[in-house]
């Protein structure tokens, strides 16, 4: 993988492996080397909590790289996928209208602007998220995207499947030998003509580096999952995966991701389209084979290699008849133990509903814990708020009763003032009464000095007189 320069992630952790409340601190090296060789993915960016509501998981990778062997045990583990049928497991409306296509006719190219894929594409999202509080998709090339739609998905966690790239760029080279899957391959890897094989090595590559800085890029919870590991180990691929989805695992489903996991049946004879075109049709396939091979420096060697290869189509195709038969006799042996076991595929999926239900169920207890919680708090709050408003106003009474107090006071001691200010004005107007006397008998006395001075300064007239 070529080197990026982005941050290192926030959390590294191996997922699986020893439990939290193991002690392994005195383990052998070697002990512990095999404990966690055991593990098939690791964990980046991991929150505090992966049981979060309304969580969208979007499963990428490479074409060929183990992405539906993956999307298959996240679907066994109850993640809604709305796959479009029982192939892949990729839900059309997103992956064909991610890449331009008409969802009802992956083969019809819509003739509309990227802004506006998106936007129709956003709208889906929007849909699948009203439909389901946890869900996701499939896509390998679901990174080309991401980043135009990252409104639109709530809680992104990425699961990215990592496959040996010499592996991925054989099968997708082995992908190459039909005409349906060379388009196929042209139109995902958008290459001209037939993968070679640098190109194929390098597309694997590159993919699994895009995947890894937009990891880093969007600080996202992301599990990144060994398809080697995983294949080789799948009761640990779905312990690790249980724990990353958040989903519960029980043994019946622990043994159906084993059986499909299986390398001797499980998934690829279920998914993989080719290997159904080649078991249904072995002559269309070979005419394609030869027909790829007109096209190339080997042109004068077809017609040998067809006969060659019709041969061998041929002996198979008998051998497929024998096993046939060999099949319809044990069904007919086995036939009266199908219904006992419809009914036990009827109990199992009642189950999983059961099982789906009650996690509902206690996701909303939670939520109306937590709501609970916050309105408890909410209420200390306001408790907490009424009482030092009610010592305030305890305060501000005692306030106003000293100033009452005081007021009574003051006037108390305006009334003395004023009683004391109506004596002194009596006694004013006594003494003024007084004055007013007493002037009156000065002018008299004034008045009779006069006279006596007057008979004074003239005694003659006075006697005369």
């Amino acid at each position: 993988m070529s080197s990026a320069e982005h941050s290192e992630p926030t959390s590294v952790e191996l997922s699986g492996g020893a439990p939290k409340d193991w002690d392994i601190s005195n383990v052998s090296a070697l002990s512990r080397m095999k404990l966690y060789d055991a593990r098939t993915s690791i964990i980046i960016n991991r929150p505090a909590d992966l049981d979060l509501p309304d969580r969208t998981y979007v499963i990428g990778g490479n074409g060929r790289g183990g992405t539906s062997m993956v999307a298959g045990v996240a679907h066994l583990l109850g993640l809604e996928l709305n796959p479009s049928g029982p192939g892949n497991l990729e839900s059309r409306p997103i992956v064909a209208l991610a890449r331009g296509r008409n969802p009802e006719n992956s083969l019809e190219n819509l003739d509309l602007s990227r802004d506006e894929i998106m936007r129709r594409l956003g709208e889906q999202i929007d849909a699948f998220n009203a439909k389901d509080e946890v869900w996701g998709w499939k896509d390998p090339s679901a990174e080309n995207y991401i980043l135009d739609i990252l409104g639109h998905i709530r809680n992104l966690h990425l699961i990215v499947v990592f496959r040996d790239p010499v592996a991925v760029a054989t099968a997708l080279l082995g992908a190459n030998d039909t005409a349906r899957h060379r388009a196929r391959i042209q139109s995902e890897y958008q290459g001209p003509g037939a993968l070679a094989a640098e190109d194929a090595f390098r597309t694997a590559d590159d993919r699994y580096t895009r995947y890894w800085n937009l990891a880093l890029e969007l600080g996202c919870p992301t599990l990144l999952v060994s398809y080697e590991r995983g294949r080789a180990n799948p009761e640990q691929l779905a312990a690790e995966m249980a724990e990353f989805l958040g989903m519960p695992i029980t043994p019946e489903i622990e043994q159906s991701i084993v059986r499909y996991v299986s390398p001797k049946g499980g998934y690829l004879k279920t998914t993989s389209a080719m290997s159904k075109e080649l078991k249904v049709n072995p002559i269309a396939s070979v005419i394609s084979v030869a027909q790829a091979s007109n096209s190339s420096s080997q042109g004068a060697t077809a017609e040998s290699d067809l006969l060659e290869l019709l041969n061998a189509s041929r002996a198979e195709n008998a051998q497929n008849v024998i096993e046939l038969n060999r099949i319809r006799e044990q069904l007919a042996k086995v036939k009266p133990s199908i219904e006992t076991d419809d009914r036990a595929l009827e109990n199992a999926q009642r189950l999983q509903r059961i099982q789906a239900e009650s996690r509902q169920n206690y996701l909303a207890l939670k939520a109306a814990q937590q709501e609970a919680a916050a309105n408890y708090s909410a209420f200390k709050a306001a408790q907490s708020e009424a009482a030092e408003n009610w010592d305030a106003l305890q305060a501000a009474r005692d306030e106003a009763l000293r100033n009452y107090d005081a007021l009574q006071a003051a006037q108390a001691e305006a009334a003395r003032n004023y009683a004391a200010l109506q004596t002194v004005q009596a006694e004013a107007h006594q003494n003024y009464d007084a004055l007013q006397a007493v002037k009156a008998e000065a002018e008299q006395n004034y008045a009779a000095l006069q006279v006596a001075l007057a008979s004074a300064n003239h005694p003659a007239s006075g006697a005369a007189q």
